[in-house]
């Protein structure tokens, strides 16, 4: 009944009450974390180091900046119930990303036999595939989002499983007058299919997607498509070595790469095609490589390289508008004792607009977590 974990997510809970008859049982868990930032040679206006948000050209490069604090801690509870057939689980996690430290819901989903019903990762992700960073974001070219969901998951044989679902369609896209926002009311279409084995496993996916806008001019609901895939996987090399990579292509499907999710790069005028007001998918692709090596069963690093890329049909409006992110990580994590672990982290980023101009940016990850 339990699915793949980020690898920054909570373990298994440590608190268990049972009901009477064990038919029952509620588990709660979660983490205090606290984490630092000290940008160098370069600052990132963010908590999370995003390439996107890299200063260019007119930035403030040479600036330096400190932040410590709590806002990564984790709460969660979880209830198993034993039916006849299979296991019922309903699992509840929030945290305190925010502003004023209040909580935010983060997964509250519902599972039954293949099916999963609620909200956590999207299903195009491949959590197992994901590098073990200090970092909240990860690699930017990472398919890393929550959304609300309706999937099943079927297994096919011992090695191979099949999930399709339905998600909710998130939609950020630019817009030129007469053109303005609308409703989305068709679902994103996300099919996976997985192999296993016990040296590691390969995943491979697909998502399609209507966006609708609006044409105040003519009065009219337009739509676009979006479409793209992913693969990625996971290699255990040694007993001590693992390898983990995933690369992302497609047009209108900014929404699922970390860098360019949310900045209105799913779709966007076509200087050619301004006259009868449409706008059309941007094509994105990205990837990256992960390698972790075990120093100890207690001591471990992993090294990460993401790229991004937006590769437009036509000029962008604004000729500092983003064209590439380059992502560089390296860190060690020390398991002090179960209930404990700290970590430190290198990372380097650069942003590169349609015009050429670049930015970097330094920084060094810290962080001090307290399982329970």
């Amino acid at each position: 009944i339990y699915i793949s974990k980020h690898p920054q997510a909570p373990g298994y809970p440590q608190f268990v009450i049972y009901s009477k008859n064990r038919n029952f049982q509620m588990g709660f868990g979660g983490y205090a974390k606290l984490t630092g930032i000290f940008d160098f040679n370069g600052v990132v206006h963010s908590h999370d180091f995003i390439t996107y948000d890299i200063p260019v050209g007119t930035g403030t490069p040479s600036e330096k900046r400190l932040y410590i604090g709590a806002h990564q801690s984790r709460i969660y509870t979880e209830v198993l119930a034993i039916t006849k057939s299979d296991p019922f689980r309903v699992y509840i996690e929030a945290d305190f990303y925010s502003l004023s430290y209040t909580l935010r819901l983060r997964h509250a989903y519902g599972q039954y036999k293949g099916f999963l019903v609620g909200q956590t990762w999207s299903s195009l992700m491949d959590l197992d595939a994901m590098p073990n960073t200090v970092d909240f974001e990860g690699p930017n070219s990472a398919v890393a989002l929550r959304a609300a969901m309706i999937r099943y998951t079927l297994k096919i044989s011992n090695a191979f499983t099949m999930r399709t679902a339905l998600e909710l369609p998130d939609v950020s896209m630019s817009y030129q007058a007469p053109l303005t926002s609308s409703y989305q009311y068709i679902p994103d279409f996300i099919l996976v299919f997985r192999f296993h084995t016990r040296w590691g496993h390969l995943q491979a996916g697909g998502v399609f997607r209507t966006m609708s806008y609006k044409d105040s001019l003519q009065n009219k609901i337009k739509n676009t498509f979006g479409y793209g895939g992913a693969i990625s996987g996971l290699f255990k090399i040694t007993k001590k070595d693992n390898l983990m990579f995933q690369a992302v292509w497609g047009s209108g499907i900014a929404k699922y790469i970390q860098d360019v999710s949310g900045v209105g790069l799913d779709a966007m005028p076509d200087d050619d095609k301004y006259q009868i007001s449409e706008l059309q998918p941007v094509p994105v692709g990205g990837f990256y490589f992960g390698y972790q090596h075990f120093w100890h069963p207690k001591l471990n690093s992993t090294f990460v390289y993401g790229f991004t890329k937006i590769n437009y049909n036509y000029s962008p409006p604004m000729n500092d508008a983003y064209r590439i992110g380059q992502y560089v990580s390296g860190n060690i994590f020390w398991n002090v004792f179960p209930s404990m672990t700290l970590a430190i982290e290198y990372l380097w980023g650069e942003r590169r607009n349609w015009d050429k101009e670049t930015g970097n940016a330094n920084r060094i990850n810290f962080m001090v977590q307290y399982n329970f």
